[in-house]
């Protein structure tokens, strides 16, 4: 076959090739064929038919002359995409034998045998000589680059995933130890918000937190004037031994006071401990009617009492209804006079102050 570096000219046998330089190798039976009977043409031999093909392919040469299958493996080999067949010549494929020189008589019969061969047969041995088989060139470097992206990738995602799932763990565990932080802060805030608030002896209203609500009771007074009543507990613990060699009164006996109190006013009565010895009770939007009948169930509560040292406890309560135009000190001077009256008659006293 002739090789060129392009297919703009085709060749028809070797006539054409007479202003063209044409390579072959130096070892090929081509080389002595074209020496022998196309000895016009311009030849420049070479040690290899690679040699020959990298000439032509730097220019060297013009047209390079060889059988199809081995350059066809040589420029597979050198991987040259840009040559290009251009023709064909010969000689082509037939069937010879050499005879040696001592033997001329053979050269005769050989070659009648040789043209008696049948086609079949001759196809069987070109078969036979022929034994090139076609191998394909497989480049795995392409697969291999692929299956290493997708190994990174895939490795790149487990990675993602761990370290993911890690600060998820993390996250989550963080997220608990805040919940709990926040519960125990809010647990704190209302403990400190009762502590603020309550009597830490009788778990009743301070005096601060009374006094507030007296205020805004007060205020709620001034703008729709509704009714509030003002009750004082007024208590004497000095005294109180239900039994000889008991001790005073206790805190738990002032604690179970506090309970009597809370059972015997509504849900809404805001009931405080004002002082070491007197408990008030503010009862919004209610006449005094009504506030008079609670302060008697307290009396009652008290008097029926199963402990002793509650039912001996000397007591007087004094009630007040807020008046126009009053602040919380005269709504409390007039409740405390009610009270002293109490005091003045006996123990158990219910008075009502004048309006």
């Amino acid at each position: 076959m002739l090789i060129a570096r392009d297919a703009k000219v085709m060749y028809q046998g070797l006539e054409g090739l007479n202003n063209q330089l044409l390579g072959v190798a130096k070892d090929s039976f081509l080389a002595d064929y074209l020496a022998r009977y196309y000895s016009q043409l311009s030849l420049q031999l070479f040690e290899s038919e690679g040699e020959g093909l990298r000439a032509l392919s730097s220019g060297d040469v013009d047209v390079f002359a060889g059988a199809l299958l081995s350059i066809n493996t040589e420029l597979n080999k050198m991987n040259m995409q840009e040559m290009a067949i251009v023709g064909y010549a010969e000689p082509y494929n037939s069937l010879r034998m050499g005879v040696n020189k001592a033997y001329p008589e053979l050269v005769a019969q050989i070659n009648d045998a040789i043209e008696r061969i049948p086609e079949a047969a001759r196809v069987d041995i070109y078969k036979r000589w022929s034994n090139v088989k076609r191998q394909y060139h497989q480049d795995f470097r392409l697969a291999v680059l692929g299956i290493a992206c997708v190994a990174v990738i895939l490795a790149t995602l487990f990675w993602r995933r761990n370290i993911m799932r890690r600060y998820s763990r993390e996250l989550r565990s963080k997220q608990e130890e805040m919940e709990n932080l926040r519960s125990v802060l809010l647990e704190k805030n209302r403990m400190l918000e009762f502590l603020s608030s309550h009597d830490t002896a009788t778990n009743l209203y301070n005096r601060n937190f009374m006094l507030h609500r007296a205020e805004d009771e007060v205020s709620r007074f001034n703008r729709f004037h509704t009714a509030a009543t003002l009750i004082l507990f007024d208590f004497s613990t000095q005294n109180v031994r239900p039994h000889p060699g008991d001790k005073l009164f206790s805190e738990e006996s002032m604690r179970e006071l506090a309970r009597v109190c809370l059972r015997s006013v509504r849900e809404v009565d805001i009931a405080g401990r004002w002082s070491a010895e007197q408990i008030i009770i503010l009862c919004p939007q209610t006449p005094i009617a009504a506030s008079k009948i609670l302060a008697e169930r307290l009396k009652d509560a008290i008097e029926t009492h199963p402990r002793d040292d509650i039912r001996l406890l000397p007591f007087s309560i004094g009630l007040a209804a807020l008046q126009e135009g009053e602040t919380f000190a005269d709504w409390y001077e007039r409740a405390s006079q009610a009270l002293y009256l109490a005091r003045r008659h006996h123990s158990g006293k219910v008075m009502i102050a004048e309006t």
